[in-house]
């Protein structure tokens, strides 16, 4: 923890990591969701808790600072990338609320980076597994089972019973995640002070080009729609046929696994999803009124961060590698806490 640093500057500070994981959220993730990039969880929940962690080591009381950043974090998500899903909302809370349980905590900082990281990451590899089980059911990684079996078979690498495909491409999934995740914990726990240092040795660059940033428009919740009620009434009505009319389980039996999956994603997709997201939008715009201030500051602050992520890029660029994106992340803190 810096030993230096009044309160004012400790302060100013939080608020400044604060716009720059909001940055990390509305921007690199509202893009990775825009995409359904399957690693999303990496990119995204590995920059988070990179400042999660920065954000620890300059607060005086995390498990009152960590949550308030978060809330600030979640309120210009909620403006400025209002496309991005539920999970996205899960995810970053439990990162949350987790760095300030841990850092809160633990006495050793470093570990509780180091758990972060790990917990982190691998939580958003198994809610990626769960979301997936859900909307399409055990029958998606017994038909995984077949496919890897047959395919080891032609090739005559498997005799009797089953490899357990699936099983081995979900250790593999998590595995990734975990092992990023004790990366990304470990480099958590250096960062703060190689930033700080950088920070009292380097300037703001002369001249920051500032864009001026419009909110996104709010879209109607899909939940609102009638289209929307036709889709799930639907899908309902077959599923309700194949369980009530006899007749029609022999005859819908083969199309039954696709009627199951598209009802469960048309429920989540076009009701749940759309409803539950409604609901905490209203909670954000209530809790927006009591951080006024920090979230205007905060929002104020991205288009200049923005350009400071592309001078810290330019600045490095004679560098290659792991040293290159090294640099670059403990100059792109070394701005933020100076701007």
């Amino acid at each position: 923890m810096p030993t230096t640093s009044n309160h004012n500057q400790r302060s100013k500070a939080l608020l400044r990591l604060t716009a720059l994981w909001a940055l990390n959220e509305a921007a690199l993730g509202g893009l990775l969701h825009l995409f359904r990039s399957p690693f999303t969880g990496i990119f995204v929940g590995g920059s988070a808790v990179l400042l999660i962690a920065l954000i620890a080591y300059w607060s005086e009381k995390p498990a009152r600072d960590i949550p308030k950043a978060l809330l600030v974090v979640l309120i210009i998500k909620a403006v400025v990338s209002p496309h991005a899903p539920l999970p996205a909302y899960v995810a970053v809370s439990f990162q949350g609320m987790l760095g300030a349980l841990l850092f809160s905590t633990l006495p050793s900082f470093r570990l509780a980076a180091f758990l972060l990281g790990f917990l982190a990451l691998v939580e958003a590899a198994l809610q990626k597994l769960l979301i997936t089980t859900l909307l399409f059911g055990m029958p998606l990684w017994e038909s995984i089972d077949l496919f890897i079996d047959y395919i080891l078979r032609k090739m005559q690498l498997l005799g009797q019973g089953s490899a357990a495909g699936s099983t081995w491409l979900i250790g593999l999934y998590v595995g990734v995640y975990a092992l990023v995740g004790l990366a990304v914990g470990w480099v958590a726990g250096w960062l703060p002070k190689e930033a700080e240092k950088e920070a009292q040795q380097t300037s703001l660059p002369a001249t920051i080009e500032v864009l001026s940033d419009l909110p996104a428009k709010e879209r109607k919740p899909a939940w609102k729609k009638p289209w929307a009620w036709s889709v799930v009434g639907l899908l309902l009505f077959m599923t309700s046929t194949y369980y009530l009319v006899p007749a029609a389980q022999s005859q819908w039996s083969p199309i039954w696994l696709i009627v199951r999956t598209f009802t469960i994603i048309g429920i989540w997709y076009f009701l749940l999803s759309p409803a539950v997201m409604w609901l905490v939008r209203r909670f954000l715009r209530k809790q927006a009124k009591s951080y006024e201030k920090e979230v205007q500051e905060a929002m104020d602050m991205l288009p200049a961060f923005r350009q400071l992520i592309k001078t810290a890029w330019k600045e490095t660029r004679a560098l290659q590698g792991l040293a290159r994106w090294r640099a670059l992340l403990i100059r792109t803190i070394a701005y933020t806490l100076n701007y």
